[in-house]
Formats: structure tokens, C-alpha cells, sequence
């Protein structure tokens, strides 16, 4: 079907495109306000002619039902707008048109939305979900709205969640920018191999995820609600904690970490690299293998440090300042070095707050033993103000 001579084609009611293609060139616009059926498995469903002149345009403003085999849909027109409902049931429907929408984008499994082009608005009143995947691999969208696809797969381009609510079950990143300035939540599961995060990325209260020998770059936030294992990797960006971070390789947060609630936990022999402001402690715990370490400034405002895996040490290579409201626990099994906890400070130690001491494995201690429970190459200075 080819649409030419600056046409206009409304479909007010039931249509289908089972075979070939339509093609909308010199000037031509297809408006549907109805029903418009895609089965047809031909490459450019929707489209226009090498050589067509003009503004060619898709305007949907009724029902647009996707339900191909294959990886088709629509592409080389010069815009295509979208104020009511695309369903895209089956195959992957590929836009590589910029445009403007206001409408529905639901998209089924294990069916793909794939913006390929173009620049595209996901203005107010827009809505991008189902339980399929939307992929982002060379356009620019601007997401202004309701956004909650299952999977969200980004290889290229730019994606920009800015005023809405955006949430995603799995996020792929595997190129491309992450930007915009609200933020997209992942439910599930990070998968990062490559691209920017300009933005800021939330990992939900239920989400498990693994960055191993990897770089996150760019300038973004990472917010962690939930279970991340940091193997041998690096964040580029601003890191908050209140979830449970498991550095199981050795790995660096360059422009520092701040602790809300939960836990980090530098698995035995490893280091944890804090640049910036260092490793803030406003809340939860600091925990280590046998001999974990933290390389930078660590300030504990208001949580808890605890050395080793009963007993073990904690070593910190540079500044260590506890506030009042900050813990430092602490297990001895014995008088022997190595039968208790310690924490040894590369730097200055600043002490204050609380000095929680447990003994363990049925340790009596006599009263001519003593302990170096804090060990520092710099200045020692303050006291704890509790013990116990």
C-alpha cells in the first residue's frame, strides 16, 4: 500500500496489514483512529520510498496491534506519534522515527519494543509497560512519564528518565547513556557490561545483582535498597547504602560511599577503594572477612564496626573517625594476637561513641591480660565515651 501526493489516510475502523508493506511518502500522513492489525512479516512494515520528499508521518490515536514472527516495524518516515494504544503482542517492533507521545505502549513476552532512532518525547500521560522487554539501541527518549517494562535493555543511544515513575524488573546496560534527572529502579537484577550512568539508577529492596570486572562509568548516582556483590569492579559515580553490599573482589567506589542502613562486607583478603569523602558510616554496619580492608577515610557518624569472622582484623588505610553515635564491636577468644578483634589504622583514629566488647569461645579472661583492640600509625586522640 503506498500512500503518495501528500494524502491523508484516516482509519476509522478495522484494518489489517497481513502481506507486503505500507508506504507513506511525499507529504502523506496515516492516521489511525481505529483498529489497525499488523501480521505481515516483511521487513519495513511501515515505512517509505528511497526517494520520497516531504514530511511523512504515522499518527496513532486508536488501537495499533503488533503480531509479527519477526524483527520489523517502523522506520525511514519522518515522524511517528503515538496518543493511544500500541500493543505490541508478538515479533519486535522497531521504531527508528522520532515523535511525540501521549499514549500506551504495552508491551507482552516475550515480545521487544525496540526505539532504534530518532528523538523521541514519552510526554505526561504516556505509559510504557508489559512483561516484555523495551530496547533502547540508537535513539534518544526522553521518558516524562509512567515507564514499567519487565526488561529494559540499553546498547546505544540515550535513554533520559526524568519526571515519572520508572521502574524495570531487569535492567541490561550494555552501551549507551543512562541519563536524565529522576531515576529508574531496577526490582530485580543489574546486568552492566558497558555505558554511561549519567543518571540515577535505584536497586530495589528485593533486587540481586553482581557487578564482576567491571568499570560503571560516568557521573550518575547508584542507590542500593537490596542484595549487590561488588567483585573486582569500580562505580564512578555517587554510591548510597541501605541494602547489603558483598565485596567479594577487590573494588572501588571513586567518589566515596554513604552508608544509610544495612551492611558492607569486605570478604577476607580483599579491599574496598573509597575515594571522595571517603566511606561515611550514618547508619548500619562495617564488616569484614579475616583481614579486609578499606582504603580511604572511613567517618562513622552513627553506625557499627565490626573487624573479622571471629575473631579477625580490619585494617584501614587512611583516617578513622568515630562520632558518638558510631559502634565499634569487637569479639575476644582469647590473650593471643590473633584470638581477637582488631582494627588497625593506617592514619589518624579519632574515637568516640561506643566500645562494644563480647567474649567468645568460653574466654575467661585474667586480670593481668590486656588487649590492643585499636592500633593506629598516626595520632591516637578521644576516648570512647561508653564501653561495655
Amino acid at each position: 500500500v503506498r500512500l503518495t501526493g501528500g494524502r491523508r489516510w484516516v482509519n476509522n475502523g478495522s484494518a489489517s496489514l497481513t502481506g507486503g508493506h505500507l508506504s507513506i511518502n511525499d507529504g502523506s500522513t496515516f492516521t489511525n483512529a481505529g483498529t489497525f492489525t499488523v501480521t505481515t512479516n516483511d521487513s519495513d512494515n511501515i515505512g517509505m520510498d528511497s526517494n520520497a520528499v516531504g514530511t511523512n508521518t504515522f499518527n496513532n490515536s486508536g488501537t495499533l496491534n503488533w503480531n509479527t514472527g519477526v524483527v520489523n516495524g517502523i522506520s525511514a518516515v519522518s515522524a511517528f506519534n503515538n496518543t493511544g494504544t500500541v500493543n505490541v503482542d508478538s515479533g519486535t517492533l522497531r521504531i527508528a522515527a522520532g515523535g511525540t507521545d501521549t499514549g500506551v505502549y504495552a508491551v507482552d513476552a516475550p515480545a521487544t519494543l525496540n526505539f532504534a532512532n530518532g528523538t523521541r518525547n514519552l510526554d505526561a500521560g504516556s505509559n510504557v509497560t508489559g512483561a516484555g522487554t523495551v530496547a533502547f539501541t540508537g535513539a534518544t527518549v526522553n521518558v516524562g512519564n509512567a515507564y514499567s517494562p519487565a526488561t529494559t535493555a540499553i546498547s546505544a543511544g540515550t535513554v533520559n528518565f526524568n519526571a515519572g515513575g520508572h521502574t524495570t524488573t531487569t535492567l541490561d546496560l550494555s552501551g549507551g547513556v543512562l541519563g536524565g534527572t529522576g531515576s529508574l529502579t531496577v526490582s530485580g537484577e543489574l546486568n552492566y557490561t558497558a555505558g554511561d550512568l549519567d543518571g540515577s539508577l535505584i536497586l530495589g529492596a528485593v533486587s540481586n545483582s553482581t557487578l564482576s570486572g567491571v568499570t560503571v562509568a560516568g557521573g550518575g548516582a547508584i542507590t542500593n535498597l537490596g542484595m549487590l556483590g561488588l567483585n573486582n569492579s569500580s562505580l564512578s559515580g555517587s554510591f548510597t547504602n541501605s541494602g547489603t553490599v558483598n565485596v567479594t573482589g577487590s573494588s572501588t567506589a571513586s567518589s566515596g560511599v554513604v552508608q544509610q542502613a544495612g551492611a558492607i562486607n569486605v570478604a577476607g583478603g580483599q579491599t574496598l577503594t573509597v575515594g571522595g569523602s571517603g566511606l561515611v558510616l550514618a547508619g548500619g554496619r562495617l564488616t569484614s572477612g579475616s583481614t579486609g580492608t578499606v582504603a580511604g577515610n572511613v567517618n562513622n557518624t552513627a553506625g557499627t564496626v565490626a573487624p573479622g569472622a571471629s575473631p579477625g582484623i580490619l585494617t584501614i588505610n587512611g583516617d578513622y573517625a568515630q562520632q558518638p553515635g558510631g559502634v565499634l564491636e569487637l569479639e575476644i577468644g582469647g590473650a593471643a594476637p590473633g584470638t581477637f578483634d582488631q582494627l588497625i589504622v593506617n592514619g589518624n583514629a579519632a574515637l568516640g561513641g561506643t566500645l562494644s566488647a563480647t567474649f567468645i569461645n568460653s574466654f575467661a579472661p585474667a586480670a593481668t591480660n590486656s588487649f590492643t583492640l585499636v592500633q593506629s600509625s598516626g595520632t591516637v586522640s578521644g576516648t570512647f565515651a561508653t564501653t561495655n
